[in-house]
C-alpha cells in the first residue's frame, strides 16, 4: 500500500484492519493468560522466566528491554520470581555493579514442564488457520512489526520462542 494514499477506502480499510488485529490480540492474549494463571505466575512472569530459559542469564535492563517493561516493573517482577525461588540477581563478576537474572532449578524446571502445554494451548488457540496460513499471518505480521520498527518504533519480536537465538553466555 502507498502510504500517500489516504482515501477514505483505503482509511476505512485500515480502521478495520486494525479493529480485527486488535480483537485478535485481546481474544489470544486473554486465554493464554488464563492458561498461565493455573500454574500460579502470570503471564508477564512467566515472559520473564522463557526469556532467560532460552537465553541464559541476561542484565536486568536488557530483560526490561526485551520484555518492554519499566524499570520499576521489572523490579516488581524480579522481586516476584525471586520469592517464589524461580531466579536470583547475580553480579557481573566484571562489574559488580551490574546485575544479571538468571534461573534457579526451581525456575527451570517449572519452565521445562510448562512450556510444552503452553505450546500446545498456543496451537488450539490458532488451530482455526491451518499450517500455510498461520505462516502467511505471521509473515504478514511481522513485515507490519518490521515497518514500525523502521519508524523508531520499539523492537516488536519480543517473544522468545520465535527470536531463539544463541544463548548468552556473556556473563
Amino acid at each position: 500500500m502507498n502510504q500517500s494514499d489516504n482515501s477514505p477506502i483505503v482509511e476505512d480499510q485500515a480502521l478495520r484492519l486494525f479493529a480485527a488485529l486488535t480483537r485478535c490480540f485481546h481474544a489470544l492474549s486473554d486465554s493464554a493468560r488464563k492458561h498461565i494463571s493455573t500454574y500460579g505466575i502470570n503471564a508477564t512472569e512467566f515472559g520473564v522466566l522463557q526469556l532467560l530459559h532460552l537465553s541464559g542469564p541476561l542484565p536486568l535492563g536488557e530483560v526490561a528491554a526485551k520484555q518492554m517493561l519499566t524499570t520499576g516493573s521489572m523490579t516488581y517482577v524480579i522481586d516476584s520470581l525471586e520469592t517464589h525461588g524461580y531466579v536470583q540477581r547475580v553480579a557481573c563478576p566484571k562489574d559488580r555493579r551490574r546485575l544479571y537474572a538468571e534461573l534457579t532449578e526451581s525456575g527451570t524446571l517449572l519452565v521445562e514442564r510448562i512450556l510444552p502445554e503452553h505450546a500446545a494451548e498456543i496451537s488450539r488457540l490458532v488451530a482455526a488457520l491451518t499450517a500455510e496460513e498461520q505462516t502467511v499471518a505471521e509473515q504478514l505480521l511481522n513485515k507490519l512489526a518490521e515497518f514500525h520498527k523502521s519508524d523508531g518504533q520499539a523492537d516488536l519480536n519480543i517473544c522468545p520462542l520465535i527470536a531463539q537465538g544463541e544463548r548468552n553466555t556473556d556473563k
